[in-house]
């Protein structure tokens, strides 16, 4: 987990050492503003990956100008904060055919880095086909799917897939046509690690274990690196210095979740994730404006994060299959998924409150010097975050 969030785990270290107010308050604007800079986000790459009796496809979903350009995406957020991003910007001007012949050209680079082998022998992966998907916007991070294949040699042994670690987090799913999607495997390979041995052939199930895990982390990303979400329990921070009502308001949000995805997975209710995402930046503006006008008074609170947590909720259940995190378990996966969600706003909470709560809550000057300033730039950045959801929705 370390490994997988380090940017987090490092505000973390920093907030349990001893600081003043000032410097606490500036570290919450930085988890508010942080991100406005930011254009590029990065996404794991995606990797099906078929394993027949003599030949393995694999087929990867990647950000290609990051590879070429040489940034490290291990643990990186955003492109932009890459030293060498002016790289990565000039590939990403590049049209569609421009950056496919780029990869043809690179791909012996790039093959070096996906570690395919058969026991201690390193398999060499031929391109098949490249193709660019049009992305108009650059500021938005565009897909490149590449289709490679391997020769196996004689014998049964299976194969592993290794991704290297300047090349960020991949998600390997096995496909088999015919098979059932309980028995397939999935993994996610981050910080240079390398996958469970793939059969070929015949197929060895995955553990329940090994897919809620694989949910719950996804789920517990999905907030941390989404950082309307971090705005969205920080306005709920803010709104009060009640420990119980904050302690309410976390449960609330944890039982929205859980009565939409009661609904969600049947499919009988659904809503797309970028829906929800909007439905959340509009509610962090929504909470910022209370937090300033009800100074932690409230009737409509609890029913309003209810509301807002069941809608995004029904989301969690489009992202989770949109990460390809079913495979015939989605009620597990699902409630691994939205613990992972809320395991996250639980963790942005506690920070809040070492940072914040056990200091300054009982001061005369804490709502209008704290309190109202942090929740009207809350409100600014939940402005900001529903302009960039609806118009690239």
């Amino acid at each position: 987990m370390h490994t997988l969030f380090p940017n987090l785990f490092q505000r973390i270290k920093v907030a349990a050492e001893p600081v003043t107010i000032a410097t606490r308050f500036a570290f919450l604007t930085f988890l508010l503003f942080g991100p406005l800079a930011q254009a590029h986000e990065v996404r794991p790459a995606i990797a099906d990956i078929t394993v027949s009796q003599d030949s393995v496809d694999l087929r990867i979903s990647l950000n290609a100008e990051a590879l070429l350009a040489g940034i490290d995406l291990d643990g990186l957020v955003n492109t932009d904060e890459a030293e060498n991003n002016a790289a990565y910007d000039m590939l990403r001007a590049l049209s569609a055919e421009e950056l496919a012949m780029r990869v043809n050209e690179g791909w012996a680079a790039i093959d070096g880095n996906i570690k395919l082998e058969i026991g201690f022998t390193s398999l060499s992966l031929d391109l098949q086909e490249v193709e660019v998907v049009a992305e108009p916007n650059q500021e938005l991070q565009r897909e490149t799917i590449v289709i490679a294949t391997a020769q196996l040699p004689e014998g049964d042994a299976g194969v592993t897939l290794g991704w290297a670690r300047e090349y960020g987090t991949l998600l390997v799913r096995q496909i088999s046509e015919g098979a059932d999607e309980e028995t397939l495997y999935t993994g996610l390979l981050t910080s240079g690690s390398t996958s469970e041995i793939i059969p070929r052939g015949s197929i060895t199930p995955t553990s329940t274990l090994s897919t809620a895990r694989l949910a719950l982390v996804a789920g517990f990303q999905h907030l941390i690196l989404g950082y309307e979400h971090i705005a969205f329990a920080l306005a709920l921070f803010f709104f009060t210095t009640r420990v119980p009502f904050l302690f309410w308001q976390a449960v609330t949000i944890f039982l929205g979740h859980l009565a939409a995805l009661g609904l969600g997975i049947t499919g009988l209710v659904s809503i797309a994730t970028s829906t929800a995402d909007i439905i959340v930046s509009g509610a962090v503006f929504v909470l910022a404006v209370e937090n300033i006008v009800a100074n932690g008074k409230s009737h409509l609170r609890l029913p309003l994060v209810f509301i807002v947590a069941f809608l995004h909720g029904l989301g969690l259940v489009s992202a989770l299959r949109e990460a390809g995190l079913e495979h015939g378990q989605l009620a597990l996966n699902a409630f691994a998924f939205n613990l992972g969600v809320d395991a996250g706003h639980w963790l942005v909470l506690v920070i809040a409150f070492l940072l914040i709560g056990v200091t300054v809550w009982d001061q005369p000057w804490y709502r209008k010097f704290i309190a109202v300033p942090a929740s009207v730039a809350i409100g600014l950045a939940g402005v900001w975050f529903f302009l960039q959801s609806t118009a690239f929705a």
